[in-house]
């Protein structure tokens, strides 16, 4: 059933000679793996086989980042997880400079909101602050992006402890809230 699929898929291509860009897309067009053409909305002709077509929303898209715990200078942790909010103006840029758009859009924000944490004491840090300096530090411009925006979703100041879940070296230790403990190796507290 597989391969009478297969040679449809393949047969119903050769009447694919027209494709339509959408006034919110971009598309390239590829003729024989050489000759790039960024082009906008409107009908357009293709070679089967020859012509290969990448078509991208051009609309504003939005990233969540999943929570991240950061520890500010003063040795403070807070804890944040945020949005991205974007959009593609040149879809040239973005096919010849990013894999993944979402993880690489993902991993610099991350990266500038670490590098604030990690230079500022944690009166420092307030919501405002944060997503002031992430939206001013973002440049996205090499990547084919404008109107790009941080939004902070979460933002606590925590104090974060450390659980200790599998074999221990002694069979003694001292958990932080409990004092002194005298549990056996592989003891787990909950």
């Amino acid at each position: 059933m597989n391969v009478f699929a297969d040679i449809l898929a393949r047969f119903s291509e050769l009447c694919y000679w027209f494709y339509i860009v959408l006034p919110w897309e971009q598309a390239l067009h590829i003729r024989a793996g050489k000759n790039v053409t960024k082009i906008g909305p409107g009908l357009y002709f293709k070679f089967p086989f020859v012509d290969i077509v990448y078509k991208q929303n051009t609309r504003i898209r939005a990233v969540g980042l999943e929570s991240q715990t950061v520890t500010t200078t003063d040795g403070a942790t807070i804890t944040f997880s945020g949005s991205i909010r974007y959009r593609v103006v040149d879809i040239e840029k973005m096919y010849s400079n990013v894999h993944n758009v979402q993880d690489t859009v993902r991993q610099e924000v991350q990266g500038i909101i670490t590098r604030y944490f990690r230079t500022h004491a944690s009166n420092r840090c307030s919501q405002e602050l944060i997503q002031k300096y992430t939206s001013d530090s973002l440049d996205f411009d090499n990547f084919g992006f404008s109107d790009v925006e941080f939004f902070l979703k979460d933002f606590a100041s925590v104090k974060t402890y450390r659980f200790i879940t599998g074999p221990c070296e002694s069979d003694y230790f001292t958990d932080v809230d409990m004092g002194e403990s005298k549990l056996g190796a592989n003891s787990q507290q909950v």
